[in-house]
């Protein structure tokens, strides 16, 4: 079928190995009867679809070249279709898409933490995948995995909501004390926004520390007089008068947050963490965390609308890709494709 003179009317990005990114004309898909189908507006580029990019994979999962994948998770849009059983939605809704589609039915699912679904099918991943993800034209959804953005927020900020939840999660989790201080290792998106829901919930000092001075440069504009930063380039350093590490490690009955993926295996200092009753915990992703995150942003507790410091048209994916590889050059922070 045409659409727009286009054979699918869906053009997508799909990447078939490292450095090899493509964009297809795919069949726009139709939604079943408890889904709806959402035109993409804005998708951000996670480090996750730049290790795909650059690395084709993640670790170990390597995309197979003869069954390509189509990149992106962090996605809001308008629902322009509805299936037959859907009632809680609407064509011309405005949506923040959550990008794990659960089984609803295994043990995790079923005590709300589906995030650890063993069934989980999470889009642009290679776990329990290939599984397409939601930077292209069009995607259909589980009802449920729409969360309506209220009017005043942009497509950019519902895009943000799905970094954010993992964030949000992550705080929770962690559950810092009212007025304590909390040390941030990596000032990319995550980093930020961690800072910025710990702050929300009334953290009153925050330390963050990064390789790259512009990145540590926004942290600041960001966050406000609340936070320290540190330049790990330039530690340690002589001549200072105290340690700014100090501020990293935790105090006796403190938390460890782990978040991102580093290296598969990493030396702990058991004894010091036994002997201080260190918490040490991880995250992975979020659940029930959407609404939270939608309202943190809809009351300005968490601005994020500063966190999107570069767009591209869907026209334009390779280009966009190839300034992420770039880091924290060119004071890079979030690059969003999408219509602007």
């Amino acid at each position: 079928m045409a659409r727009n003179g286009r054979v699918g009317g869906n053009l997508t990005v799909r990447v078939h190995k490292a450095y090899d990114l493509r964009l297809e004309d795919l069949e726009r898909p139709e939604p079943k009867e408890d889904e709806v189908q959402i035109q993409v507006k804005a998708t951000g580029i996670c480090g996750s679809d730049s290790h795909y990019y650059t690395d084709g994979g993640i670790g170990m999962k390597k995309i197979d070249p003869n069954v390509p994948m189509l990149l992106g998770h962090e996605s809001a849009g308008i629902v322009s279709a509805v299936g037959a059983h859907v009632t809680s939605l609407k064509i011309g809704d405005r949506v923040a898409i959550e990008p794990g589609t659960n089984c609803t039915k295994c043990r995790r699912c079923k005590t709300g933490q589906y995030n650890l679904c063993e069934n989980m099918r999470f889009c642009g991943s290679l776990i329990n995948g290939p599984n397409n993800g939601t930077m292209r034209e069009y995607i259909v959804c589980r009802e449920d995995l729409c969360h309506p953005l209220p009017d005043h927020l942009s497509y950019e900020e519902g895009a943000l909501i799905e970094p954010l939840s993992v964030a949000v999660a992550s705080v929770k989790r962690t559950n810092p004390d009212l007025g304590s201080h909390i040390f941030v290792l990596g000032a990319g998106t995550i980093g930020l926004l961690c800072a910025a829901v710990a702050r929300a919930r009334g953290c009153t000092s925050i330390t963050i520390a990064d390789i790259n001075e512009n990145r540590l440069a926004f942290a600041k504009d960001y966050l406000g007089d609340i936070v320290r930063t540190i330049n790990l380039n330039e530690y340690p350093k002589k001549g200072h008068d105290e340690d700014p590490m100090a501020h990293a490690q935790p105090g006796a009955g403190g938390t460890v947050m782990l978040i991102g993926l580093g290296t598969p295996n990493v030396l702990m200092p058991l004894w010091i963490m036994t002997s201080r009753e260190i918490n040490t915990l991880t995250n992975f992703r979020y659940a029930n965390c959407y609404p939270t995150a939608i309202s943190l942003v809809a009351s300005n507790a968490v601005p994020v609308k500063q966190l999107v410091t570069h767009r591209f048209p869907l026209q334009q994916v390779n280009e966009a890709f190839a300034l992420m590889t770039k880091g924290g050059a060119d004071n890079i922070v979030k690059i969003q494709i999408g219509e602007f």
